[in-house]
């Protein structure tokens, strides 16, 4: 499918806004499209094992890769110094690099775009140098007009490629809910960005991949 980009970023205006979530979904979507893709998390925090791997490769039948896995649930220059480790932005970009098999390769990234990978290196460092084209997660719910407008503002100024915003919504919201329908509304209107859809609470996985499927087709047509 070539309308596709080879390689899309996954990132939000916070940490536990929806990307795994979201990323879960559209690499359902895309192989049931017959796309050959793939799914790169570049640092998970928290476990024993990447639970946000895990989650994606369970729901979603593809293969994933998480380039650093740490215990601790914190920002990636912490857990990986409790390890005695560094996050080295090299490795990540050689990762992504080297992930030219597939038709799209999904790439995941670690909480919101200001989270500092090591002492030096902020995520929004790492995705200017690497400019993939990229979905914004953001919140549906109060508190998100500052965030996803603050977020667009970073992404732009760094020349980062946005292929729109999709609001997953944090609690049961009724489909008409004037805060909600407003934030999306203002959030286009002074961003100029497509909204690609809202996601609300789903009862299941299955459920939720119904709910994808405007959003998917949103996507390709972006």
């Amino acid at each position: 499918m070539s309308s596709w980009p080879a390689k899309i970023m996954i990132t939000g205006t916070d940490t536990s806004v929806g990307k795994t979530f979201v990323t879960a979904l559209l690499l359902d979507y895309l192989k049931n499209k017959g796309v050959d893709v793939g799914y790169l998390k570049l640092v998970s925090c928290g476990g024993e094992r990447s639970e946000d791997c895990l989650y994606c490769e369970e729901k979603s039948g593809v293969q994933g890769e998480v380039v650093y896995h740490f215990n601790l649930a914190a920002s990636p220059h912490l857990a990986a110094r409790q390890q005695g480790e560094r996050v080295d932005p090299a490795l990540l970009s050689a990762t992504i690099a080297q992930k030219n098999c597939y038709d799209v390769l999904v790439v995941e990234g670690a909480g919101g775009l200001c989270v500092p990978l090591n002492d030096e290196t902020l995520l929004i460092d790492f995705m200017q140098a690497h400019p993939l084209p990229t979905i914004l997660v953001a919140r549906s719910g109060l508190g998100t007009l500052n965030h996803t407008l603050l977020s667009v503002e970073a992404l732009r100024v760094r020349n980062i490629p946005l292929l729109g915003i999709i609001f997953s919504d944090e609690k049961n919201y009724d489909q008409e809910d004037i805060l909600v329908l407003d934030n999306m509304a203002t959030i286009a209107r002074l961003t100029g960005l497509p909204v690609l859809g809202r996601l609300p609470r789903c009862v299941d996985f299955d459920e939720a991949r119904r709910c994808f499927v405007k959003i998917g087709a949103a996507l390709l047509a972006s």
